[in-house]
This record gives structure tokens, sequence and C-alpha cells, in this order.
């Protein structure tokens, strides 16, 4: 059920009193969820990437079928569908996420292509997703920090991640826009902590899932959920160019 603002101020304050231990909770993350949710709880558009499809399939001709069964419109629901699915190899699974991640960016499917020139990829995509799956979002994370994939970055890791843990487990993905508006929003709750998605950085990106899982589980919302709404109040904010822009 959902609780207002102010009832959930209450609830913390008595918390404080009985001498909880709970961390403060984050009003600014409160306000853009009780917005997301006032407003219907409009859940991410899919995103049309059908401009890069071509090169998809010249640079991936072997996994030529998946891609071509890969919706025009693609969207979050389907990467969790796909993901969970356990007749699909990891090599379609990690491409239907990198496919979403790149959108329409003409260089996606190079780079892709570059990862998979590294003879022990699907062997670490394996093992990343056996954890991300069984629950470990972090060791996923910390597993491909020591054991680096060319051109596969954290945040394009994290979102791998995110879509390969089970939905009810915090592992948001954390990217740009995401740490631009932590800086901004949630100073003190990082203090201590590098916020910039370019690098590999274990301490924040534990922090930041537990952090996010401490407001799931106060909110009653899910974790990838919350992430959504940061990302959106970012883009609005930060960004004039977008491909989610009005959608």
């Amino acid at each position: 059920m959902w609780v207002s603002y102010i009832e959930r101020t209450n609830i913390l304050h008595i918390n404080k009193e009985l001498g909880s231990r709970k961390r403060m909770i984050n009003k600014n993350l409160v306000g853009v969820y009780d917005a997301w949710v006032a407003s219907g709880s409009q859940q991410q558009e899919g995103f049309n990437w059908i401009s890069t499809r071509n090169k998809w399939l010249t640079l991936f001709a072997e996994d030529s079928e998946f891609i071509k069964s890969v919706p025009q419109s693609l969207d979050r629901i389907y990467l969790r569908e796909i993901c969970a699915d356990r007749e699909l190899c990891i090599r379609n699974r990690f491409l239907a996420v990198m496919i979403w991640g790149y959108g329409d960016r003409a260089y996606g499917p190079f780079r892709v292509s570059q990862m998979f020139t590294q003879s022990n990829v699907e062997y670490l995509l394996n093992q990343t997703f056996d954890l991300a799956a069984s629950g470990c979002p972090i060791q996923a994370y910390s597993f491909l920090s020591k054991n680096r994939i060319h051109y596969l970055g954290p945040s394009y890791t994290s979102k791998f991640v995110s879509f390969c843990t089970p939905r009810e487990i915090s592992a948001p993905i954390f990217d740009s826009f995401i740490a631009t508006w932590l800086a901004e929003h949630a100073t003190k709750d990082f203090e201590g902590f590098s916020l910039n998605s370019q690098t590999w950085n274990i301490q924040t990106y534990s922090r930041y899932i537990t952090w996010i899982q401490e407001h799931a589980d106060y909110l009653n919302a899910f974790p990838d959920d919350l992430e959504l709404v940061i990302f959106r109040d970012a883009e609005e904010k930060y960004s004039k160019i977008s491909r989610w822009v009005d959608k």
C-alpha cells in the first residue's frame, strides 16, 4: 500500500526515537518517486534501435537469427525475459542488453564486436551471469572488475548485471546520469565515495546498491523503479539531447 511522504516522515521519527540504526532516507529520492507514483508509475518505454540493425547483423552474422527476433521497440521487460531464458546462450543475452544500451549509437555494434575478439569472453560473461542470477550483483560486478573484457566498462557492466539479477534484489544501473544526480541530490549519503560511473569502483557500486535497497525497502518499491525515477529526473535536468526525451 502506498504511504504518503508525511506518514513516512512520522514513521522515521518514531524509529529514530526508538533507537533505530536505519540510515536517514533521502527526501530527494522520495520526492521524485512520490511524483512518479502520483503520475501513474509509467515505466520506461521501448526504444527503437532499428537504425543500427544492419550493423549488428553484419558484425554478428552467426547471431543473425536471434538479432532478427529482437523487437523493434526494445524495453526493460523484454530484457528481463531474455536474461531469464535459460534456453538462450549467454552471447544472445548479452547482445540483447548491449543493443538496448547502445540503442541508435552507430559505434555500438563495432565496440561490442571488439569485446568478442577476446578468447575467454563467453566464459567471463557466464560467470558474471551466474553470480547475478543467484542474487549476488556486487560479486558479479566485482568479478568483471578483476577479469576485464576489452571495451566493456563499468557502466555497461552494471546494465548487464542489472537485467541478470532477480528484480526484487537491488542491482540498479549506474551510469553518468545516475552519478550526476547522486552528486547533486545525495551528496551526504555518498560522502567519501567517488561518484564516477566511468571508472571501476567496488566501494561506490556497493554503496549505491545498498542505498537503493534501503529506499526500496522503505518505499515498498522495486529497486529498479527507483533507478528509473532517478534516471528520468536526471535526464530532464542535465540533458537537452537524449534518446529518451519526451518518451
